[in-house]
């Protein structure tokens, strides 16, 4: 799209700007020899197809001070395209209206396949309210032909750097942030005066204290820990590594106070924020609720504990085992010796069952102390609670009627017969025990009866 005039027709143009700029601006005029080796170098793409603007755009940007550029004209988006692929560009100097493309559509066919360097629109008189949308769309600025003598595309062109490395740094940090609030530990950075400058919602949870209201307080005001066993105040981490400079750790034993006064155990570390030549920035502080962990640290304690009673328990049952064994075969030689129709032998038998249900007993504490699995076998419940119910019968006064109704077809379970009579006869106690209780209620109730 030719905007200016033919420069074949009129050469001084061609000498123009360098003239314009020499008068109007000499501070961003010099040659490349004098420009010399510390000058900034920046690669960009020249998408123009009309030759004479090219060439004007050209030789403004040859002319800049502090600052080399290095021009590549093409005249089709598609071969930008091409070239955007390949290299690596500083920004781009785009015309909307190409033989290709024309319109938006191609600065955002660019800007998809090059997402990185700024662009800088090159537009008409008549173009400019579409370069303005183009801005609206992504682009860092725009350029009007004819106007582009000067200082004004060097400076167009450098501010659309600086503004997409000033975007690039704010993503940069929003996505630092992010990630910061994302950490599922509590995380806590302070400056060089102790002065919190960054909370995560984790450690606003676990103190108690907002993101507001914490960003700009003394760590110690918000992170305040104390010593679960002496009760005494600790020194904060953050005070530490600014004063010793490396990474530290919290003792053991210590709890962060929050704001409503609770306790919660932690365990954390603080380490030093430097920037690249090792100056000191700050302190970042990571921390956890360990609350649960030491949960589980006590009930590990408490399993060890019950394997030291358990291997205890295994021995002493061991040795009572013996003792019933003697006992159980003198009453079984005993019993041979007297008639069976005597009632000494239904004594004899009376206590060979009990020592039984002993050997079974102690051979549940020897199976506890032992990681064994138990052998369950069909069993017919109603015959262990008719026995289960002659015991209780027999230590209960005459004056107390049981009355039961056990069905002989309630079917058989799947379990271990000294366990389920373990358990027959702990009820069995338990509803002996209650009904001594309430005898001796009505007793003491009858009694204050008769005096009355």
């Amino acid at each position: 799209m030719n905007l200016f005039p033919d420069p074949a027709s009129r050469p001084e143009l061609l000498v123009r700007p360098l003239d314009a700029t020499s008068q109007l601006f000499p501070e961003e005029v010099l040659t490349p020899a004098q420009r010399g080796h510390d000058a900034q170098s920046f690669h960009v793409p020249l998408v123009e197809d009309s030759a004479a603007d090219a060439l004007l755009l050209r030789a403004t940007l040859k002319s800049a001070r502090s600052v080399a550029f290095q021009v590549t004209h093409v005249e089709r988006l598609s071969e930008a395209l091409s070239r955007v692929a390949q290299e690596r560009f500083d920004v781009v100097l785009l015309d909307l209206s190409l033989p290709d493309s024309r319109g938006l559509d191609t600065l955002t066919t660019l800007h998809a396949q090059a997402p990185r360097p700024p662009i800088v629109v090159l537009t008409g008189f008549d173009d400019e309210a579409l370069a303005v949308e183009a801005v609206h769309a992504g682009a860092q600025d725009y350029l009007v032909k004819g106007q582009v003598e000067g200082h004004l595309p060097v400076r167009a062109i450098r501010y659309a750097i600086e503004r997409q490395r000033a975007d690039d740094a704010l993503r940069q940090r929003d996505w630092l942030d992010v990630t910061l609030a994302s950490i599922g530990d509590a995380v806590i950075a302070t400056d060089t005066s102790c002065i919190i400058r960054f909370l995560n919602p984790v450690a606003a949870g676990l103190t108690d204290w907002t993101v507001q209201e914490a960003c700009g307080c003394h760590i110690d005001t918000v992170f305040r820990i104390l010593n679960e066993e002496t009760r005494q105040p600790v020194e904060t981490p953050v005070a530490r590594v600014l004063r010793e400079g490396t990474v530290v750790s919290l003792a053991d034993y210590t709890a962060l106070v929050t704001r409503d006064g609770r306790e919660i155990p932690i365990a954390d570390s603080a380490a030093p924020i430097r920037s690249h030549d090792g100056t000191l920035h700050g302190v970042v502080l990571v921390f956890r609720d360990i609350s649960e962990r030491k949960h589980l640290e006590e009930q590990l304690r408490q399993a060890q504990k019950m394997e030291a009673i358990g291997t205890l328990a295994g021995g002493i049952a061991h040795d009572f085992n013996n003792i019933l064994s003697a006992m159980l075969g003198y009453s079984e030689l005993a019993m041979l010796d007297v008639p069976s129709t005597s009632l000494l032998h239904s004594h004899l038998q009376a206590v060979l069952t009990a020592g039984q249900r002993a050997k079974d007993l102690v051979q549940q504490i020897l199976a506890f102390s032992r990681p064994t699995q138990m052998a369950r076998h069909p069993l017919q419940l109603h015959m262990l609670i008719k026995e289960a119910l002659t015991l209780l019968r027999a230590s209960l006064p005459s004056t107390i009627e049981i009355r039961h109704h056990l069905s002989p077809d309630a079917g058989a379970v799947m379990a271990d017969a000294s366990q389920m009579h373990q358990v027959l006869l702990n009820l069995c106690t338990n509803a002996e025990y209650a009904m001594r209780e309430t005898s001796g209620i009505l007793a003491r109730l009858s009694y204050l009866w008769i005096a009355v």
